[in-house]
């Protein structure tokens, strides 16, 4: 049947005999109706019918959250009068599926303003999308060097090396153009000019 309030509200179930509603009043205006559920796993699709009629129509929102109901991202919205009849949402979520939903209504100025909803339908088996991962590189590069000559070489190659022993440096190494160069130590290595200047990898 329809809602108690006239010019607003369905007047019958889009399917079946039942439907949710929330009731609107003239004496308390922007009140927030709500509807939540937990389904355990990840949200991936749903579907509904929603029926938004009368001069006072409010907002509808559809939520998804990921934290257990603290926070929730919005997924789907409508406001004001989407006239006398029954309408069907198809809500596709493509990433981070949330594993609360929650149906929010916040009604309008007046009492033509009666929200209902209908056939409610959810796809969970979403996976989550992961969290970024850290991958940590050995610390034995491609090329041990124990040697100033041997370090010299290696730097020519523009590749990953692992200083193996303290070097010290007898010349100059030029790395223009290199780009893809790693020095690291797994011995903590030291390296020492002979003008000087030291720096520890």
């Amino acid at each position: 049947g329809s809602t108690t309030s006239s010019s607003t509200g369905p007047s019958l179930a889009a399917s079946g005999s039942y439907y949710v509603y929330a009731e609107a009043s003239e004496n308390s205006p922007g009140v927030e109706f709500s509807m939540y559920r937990d389904f355990g796993e990840g949200v991936s699709s749903l579907s509904f019918d929603y029926h938004m009629y009368g001069s006072d129509m409010g907002s509808l929102v559809l939520g998804g959250s990921r934290d257990d109901g603290s926070s929730y991202t919005t997924v789907w919205s409508k406001s004001g009068d989407q006239g006398n009849t029954w309408a069907s949402a198809s809500v596709t979520i493509n990433s981070d599926f949330p594993i609360y939903l929650k149906f929010t209504y916040t009604s309008g100025s007046g009492y033509q303003g009666d929200l209902a909803l209908d056939d409610v339908v959810v796809d969970v088996g979403g996976v989550p999308t992961p969290e970024p991962t850290v991958s940590l590189v050995p610390t034995t590069g491609d090329i041990q060097a124990t040697t100033f000559s041997a370090l010299s070489s290696a730097i020519a190659n523009d590749v990953t090396i692992d200083v193996a022993s303290d070097i010290t440096f007898t010349g100059v190494i030029s790395i223009s153009g290199i780009t893809g160069l790693t020095i690291r130590s797994s011995v903590s290595a030291t390296m020492t000019s002979d003008r000087s200047f030291s720096n520890s990898y």
